[in-house]
């Protein structure tokens, strides 16, 4: 399968990739047994790069991708791309929103890590934030380090 750059990340990673937002459930019910099906069919098939986020069924996709790097032999050679910035109860009502502040990120990147069973994430985005998002030194202080 073709390769390409990752921007400037040095990260080589395949032309198509696994898009994990689906496994998650956030189009409907989900069989996890058939999501980590799909997960080593994908990388059998010469794939080498898992996109998810801690949004896509609130964790429950890196989850699905934590079990199933802990099945997979080789699962170091995988990159993982996940974003963050995604709050689930700090909102009034209930709601979800966005929350892109050092403090939250941290917790954010915390929670995916124990979620996909990682030391590390390789490639970590900041999930749809605000020109105003953008502009917090700090978060970005906090990602640098």
């Amino acid at each position: 399968m073709q390769k390409r750059m990752l921007g400037s990340s040095g990260l080589e990673v395949t032309a198509v990739g696994f898009g994990a937002m689906t496994i998650g459930g956030c189009f409907g019910p989900v069989d996890d047994n058939e999501s980590l099906r799909a997960l080593h069919a994908a990388i059998d098939g010469g794939i080498n790069f898992i996109d998810t986020s801690n949004a896509y069924g609130e964790g429950r996709s890196e989850t699905i991708i934590g079990k199933f790097l802990s099945e997979r032999s080789g699962s170091e050679d995988i990159i993982i791309c996940t974003k963050g910035g995604n709050s689930f109860d700090t909102f009034p009502g209930g709601g979800w929103g966005r929350d892109f502040t050092s403090v939250f990120i941290e917790k954010c990147l915390e929670e995916s890590l124990r979620r996909l069973g990682r030391e590390a994430i390789d490639f970590y985005l900041l999930h749809n934030p605000k020109l105003d998002d953008m502009k917090a030194e700090d978060c970005y202080a906090f990602l640098e380090k």
